[in-house]
């Protein structure tokens, strides 16, 4: 008896779902919301969730990923409106096992409930079959973890695998882990790096050639294909294969025979195709730039790795593992890491991925010499800088949020008497601390330098922090003094310079 999930706003739909699930023999639980969903998953354990993608607090789409990645990892099927094909296709980009319509048959459900609890089954029987070496790959997060199920499945196949994902979430290290937990891991590991294949000689480097075949060939040449045999053939960036060679693929990928340049024999290799790229494959094949028949042989099996803000909890374990590599390789003693540091690390959003966040621990262990701990301020300064930006935007929209019936431009403490006007303090013309650093180029003279901006930024965390202080002492020099460690003199010159007044009217 399995445990099914229902999770849906309408009552009637969610009896009759419950009638359905009892008559097949299983054991129903019921949620009207996404949150009050997720609770029940992390409560109840169930095997398979129907999900409804129009709920009260929250698309059920927005949280596929937290049922998919429960501690039970049930199976998820979507529940749709009619005429409603995007979302269909989304749920099942998503990760959804399979979708129904509203109002879904009785048999509909029966059929889509035993498929999916079947195949969960199986999954699971192969997963416990499965020990998988993945030294190189770091980290526990569910978005990794789906990602080496796919590994782990492609694994135990032949078929040929194409990685996808953003530059630097480690596609080739998943490559060679395919390779070294597959059968053919005693055999070769072939790289082609398709960004550097030369027009003029890329039929050489892939099929070989015979002496004389060109000026130049003095001698036969193995080619790629035929060098690979019995193990794997690695096409780095496939994507930007040239338009040329593409054709030239079509033939050796379907019947693994080839002929090398010059030569009137064709020979014959056992490979295994492994390819990646950060591309969108389906965009380049909409725009005529990829093949869609080339695509079809080299994507029998697709993984898609995680970038590094959806891996929630691995910056941690990368960081430490980089760490220690990278103080082995100075033959120094291992660096501790502060608390500090780490939340620092967890706060970026890691553009680069793994690969950025490798390159950023490396530089970090450089600039701390012999410092046996590494800390916030050995961090490249680039990084501290955004850092700190996000830190005092976040303080700004609290400071905000905290004072809601409170005008923009209103100063903490008693309100000023008829006629008074109020200064206008410094930070009125700081830069927003809430906007984002832009992506894009920026004009050169409308780009602050380093010491510009730590100077603005300290003058908004200055204000923030009097305002603050002031509402927190109520107005009271004495009591304000006593917290925040100022002299007299050195408070009533800040409260000057940021506008700001005590009860006895100074500033």
């Amino acid at each position: 008896m399995a445990c099914i999930l229902v999770v849906d706003d309408d009552p009637i739909f969610q009896s009759q779902m419950a009638l359905y699930v009892e008559r097949l023999g299983h054991r129903c639980v019921s949620a009207t919301s996404l949150e009050q969903g997720v609770a029940e998953v992390s409560s109840r354990a169930p095997d398979l969730v129907f999900l409804d993608i129009h709920l009260p607090d929250a698309s059920g789409l927005e949280g596929m990923d937290r049922f998919r990645h429960a501690e039970s990892e049930p199976e998820v099927v979507v529940i749709t409106g009619r005429g409603d094909p995007d979302s269909a296709e989304q749920a099942i980009r998503e990760g959804a096992w399979h979708y129904l319509e509203k109002p879904p048959a009785f048999n509909s459900i029966k059929l889509t409930l035993e498929r999916a609890l079947e195949y969960r089954r199986h999954k699971r029987r192969q997963d416990s079959r499965m020990v998988l070496e993945r030294d190189a790959i770091v980290g526990n997060s569910p978005a990794l973890k789906d990602a080496l199920s796919q590994l782990a499945r492609a694994a135990r196949d032949d078929a040929n695998v194409l990685v996808t994902g953003e530059t630097g979430t480690g596609k080739e290290l998943f490559a060679k882990a395919l390779h070294d937990n597959s059968c053919r891991a005693q055999g070769p590991f072939v790289v082609v790096d398709c960004t550097n294949i030369p027009d003029t000689l890329a039929e050489s480097l892939l099929f070989g050639h015979v002496k004389g075949a060109f000026t130049g060939a003095v001698m036969d040449r193995q080619g790629m294909f035929e060098l690979a045999h019995g193990g794997t053939l690695f096409f780095d960036e496939v994507g930007d294969m040239p338009a040329s060679l593409q054709r030239s693929l079509l033939r050796v990928l379907q019947e693994k025979r080839f002929r090398p340049l010059g030569s009137r024999q064709e020979k014959t290799s056992d490979f295994r195709v492994v390819s990646v790229t950060n591309r969108d494959v389906e965009e380049l094949i909409a725009s005529g730039r990829f093949r869609r028949d080339l695509y079809y042989r080299l994507a029998q099996a697709r993984i898609r790795l995680p970038a590094l803000r959806d891996r929630e909890g691995d910056v941690e374990a990368l960081a430490s593992h980089a760490v220690a590599q990278r103080c082995a390789a100075q033959g120094g003693a291992l660096k501790g890491i502060s608390r500090e540091f780490l939340d620092v690390l967890a706060r970026h959003d890691w553009p680069g991925n793994v690969r950025e966040l490798v390159n950023t621990v490396a530089a970090t262990v450089y600039e701390a010499g012999d410092e046996p701990v590494l800390l916030p301020h050995h961090l490249p300064r680039e990084l501290m800088a955004r850092h700190m930006r996000r830190e005092i935007g976040d303080a700004a929209r609290d400071a905000d949020a905290s004072r809601p019936d409170e005008r923009p431009d209103r100063m903490p403490g008693p309100d000023p008497s008829p006629g008074q006007v109020r200064p206008k303090h410094a930070a009125t013309a700081l830069p927003d601390p809430t906007a984002t650093l832009p992506d894009t180029p920026i004009r050169a003279g409308a780009f602050p330098s380093l010491q510009e901006f730590r100077d603005a930024s300290r003058e908004v965390m200055e204000s923030h922090y009097l305002r603050h202080l002031v509402n927190m002492a109520g107005g009271d020099a004495a009591r304000a003094m006593q917290v925040s460690g100022l002299s007299r003199a050195r408070l009533y010159q800040l409260l000057k310079k940021y506008g700001l007044r005590l009860r006895d009217g100074r500033a």
